[in-house]
């Protein structure tokens, strides 16, 4: 999206890019990341944050349904009536159909009591199963935490951020109710205590080919983010956080 745009990106475009941040600091050798230069200035979550919280589920394990369920609605998973996306699950009595983050295919886990008893990938068209496993891995739905606490540190730093009238902000109202609003993904820096950057992911010994025109393309990208700020921060309904919470500057 660009700077400040008050709507999210697509489910697959999110997935993809959990994937990639969960398995960036454990890559193998010989690993290559191609990003471009508006990609690297943009500040993440702190490093570890989302490869903590990956959830393995395998066939005999035990896992009691209602409290997975809540997991799921803190993990920012959304539940529905029939899973079409990544993010979605449904559940039907002892079935529960899941599209998990940076996965290809979604997962019907079939329970006996607290029991997984089965899991298989199953076709979003025709909803019919393809493929027995043995497990699973889920990644959070987002790269910000919609818990408990992760909501009340929102909440905490949002009142300290932004001197509004906070019924009138959609954005504080939809987190307040464990929801990710549209364009959430501008006040990440409210949900930690401090954001990472994508240096902070690799490996140390990791080496960087910079073309040349990135130089100029990271400045005309940072003044293209101050001009949206400006343009943009007046409104009370949607305060913005001010660039240097959200990008390291050039030199960094």
């Amino acid at each position: 999206t660009l700077p400040y745009d008050n709507f999210s990106p697509h489910q697959d475009i999110i997935s993809a890019r959990l994937r990639c941040l969960a398995e960036l600091n454990q890559t193998p050798k010989r690993s290559v990341l191609f990003l471009p230069i508006s990609t690297l200035v943009q500040k993440v979550s702190p490093a570890g944050f989302i490869s903590g919280r990956v959830f393995k589920i395998s066939t005999g394990s035990h896992l009691e349904l209602s409290t997975f369920k809540h997991r799921l609605v803190e993990q920012a998973y959304q539940m529905v009536s029939q899973v079409e996306q990544h993010g979605e699950f449904a559940l039907r009595g002892s079935i529960l159909d899941i599209f998990p983050m940076g996965s290809q295919q979604p997962f019907r886990i079939e329970f006996f009591d607290d029991e997984v008893e089965s899991i298989r990938s199953f076709d979003v068209n025709t909803q019919l199963s393809i493929e027995k496993l043995d497990k699973v891995e889920l990644l959070p739905a987002r790269e910000f935490p919609l818990d408990n606490e992760g909501i009340k540190t929102f909440r905490q730093k949002f009142r300290q951020q932004f001197d509004v009238d906070l019924g009138l902000c959609p954005i504080y109202e939809d987190v307040s109710q464990g929801i990710a609003s549209p364009g959430i993904e501008y006040y990440l820096p409210l949900f930690f205590d401090h954001l990472d950057n994508l240096f902070d992911y690799l490996p140390q010994d990791s080496q960087f080919l910079i073309e040349q025109g990135a130089y100029n393309g990271c400045e005309l990208f940072l003044n293209q983010v101050d001009k949206r700020y400006e343009s943009r921060r007046y409104d009370t309904q949607h305060p913005l956080l001010p660039p240097e919470q959200l990008y390291i500057n050039q030199d960094e």
